[in-house]
């Protein structure tokens, strides 16, 4: 089966948030060269104000009334996809845009090719995972900049550590075969996820402040009590 291409929009809503005020940021800092027209660039930020205040309203990973999870879903989807959002704007003046370079398109934080995004990695580039399951259905996560015991990421510019796992055998291969995830500022984080006496697997990235996730650390997993 073929993997389907990574999209350039983040998918899970804090990603999402995060990479798109850097990419209204950025982009507002280079019209001229994009060419987003006036009228077109002042549809594609009422959208942004309309989601950005659904969100506070109702930022996920909380309880919150129904109608409100809804208007922030309403907001993304328009902001998103809907006439003048983003993926019409990237479309039409990004994507094919010569004048527009692959550093700013990084900037963006939209995909570029593989080449210019090849670096040199480091231990730091991913965090150093340790879980410990103290009561019943509990797992702590702490994570620190592997080589690093006082690193939490944030001196790297990252802004949160994205965390996916699944429970109960077989372990998972990759980070996409994990069926849940969080995305924790802090380290330690305690975590509900029920299921005593099974394995819990997972794997870790950072994530930055645009919403561009790093490289994925290695496997870690313990038995929840």
């Amino acid at each position: 089966m073929i993997k389907k291409a990574e999209d350039f929009i983040p998918h899970p809503e804090v990603q999402f948030f995060l990479w798109q005020g850097t990419f209204i940021t950025v982009a507002g800092a280079n019209l001229a060269i994009i060419g987003i027209p006036a009228a077109k660039w002042n549809v594609l930020t009422a959208l942004q104000t309309t989601y950005q205040n659904a969100y506070v309203i109702a930022p996920p990973h909380g309880d919150h009334k129904k109608s409100d999870v809804k208007a922030r879903n309403d907001a993304r989807k328009a902001f998103e996809s809907g006439p003048g959002g983003i993926r019409k704007t990237v479309a039409q003046y990004i994507a094919k845009n010569d004048a527009v370079t692959a550093k700013l398109k990084v900037q963006l934080g939209l995909h570029v090719p593989d080449a210019t995004l090849t670096m040199a990695r480091t231990a730091g580039d991913c965090p150093d995972v340790q879980v410990k399951s103290n009561t019943p259905g509990t797992m702590t996560f702490n994570f620190k900049e592997a080589g690093n015991p006082k690193g939490r990421g944030k001196e790297a510019g990252m802004h949160h550590s994205l965390i996916q796992y699944s429970m109960g055998e077989p372990a998972p291969a990759t980070a996409d075969d994990c069926i849940k995830h969080i995305e924790p500022q802090r380290s330690p984080h305690t975590e509900i996820v029920g299921n005593s006496g099974k394995h819990l697997y997972g794997f870790a990235c950072w994530v930055d402040t645009r919403g561009k996730k790093g490289p994925w650390g290695t496997i870690f997993s313990a038995i929840i009590t």
